[in-house]
């Protein structure tokens, strides 16, 4: 996996108001660089945070090119819209609604703007993890309790907190 770095731009004369990349290079050259030499002082990017983590490669098992699928992994791109004159980050099947379709460039030119691949946030199951998260680490994404002990998989698997070490949501009582 690999960070998702999001970086801003608040001032007057550039378009961009938030950029993303993967790569420290990247973040190095935009927080260094004056993006305004005609305006007084340095202004460059802003460094904001990490937005997430993208795999680097589609997981094993999975078929990562088919956007049907909406609990599979997807390629993430980013792209630019000069209609919007924003950025946004968009997963291949968000490319084909026509809501998005003027974004369409890289806007850092010279490709695709391809990222990675991600999980599309979804919770099927309504447990408050997403359904990537339990695909990866072998739980039911359809089931609240994917070990059917009668513990959800919300209270064995928290998101913000440790987890009690008599509770493992892989380990239970239902094949």
């Amino acid at each position: 996996m690999k960070p998702l770095y999001r970086l801003s731009f608040a001032e007057e004369c550039d378009w961009r108001d938030h950029v993303y990349t993967t790569e420290l290079i990247n973040v190095d050259a935009l927080t260094t660089t004056d993006w305004c030499p005609l305006q007084p002082g340095n202004q460059p990017f802003q460094y904001d945070a990490i937005e997430g983590y993208i795999l680097a490669s589609c997981p094993p098992g999975y078929n990562c090119d088919n956007p049907a699928d909406g609990t599979a992994p997807q390629k993430l791109f980013r792209r630019h819209s000069y209609v919007e004159n924003s950025n946004a980050l968009l997963t291949q099947a968000q490319l084909a609604l026509p809501a998005l379709a003027s974004y369409y460039s890289d806007p850092w030119g010279g490709g695709d703007g391809f990222l990675g691949y991600v999980f599309p946030n979804v919770d099927s199951d309504s447990d408050t993890l997403p359904d990537g998260l339990e695909r990866i680490y072998g739980m039911k994404w359809w089931s609240t309790d994917s070990d059917c002990d009668g513990i959800s998989d919300e209270v064995e698997f928290p998101m913000r907190a440790i987890q009690s070490a008599s509770q493992d949501p892989l380990l239970g009582g239902c094949a």
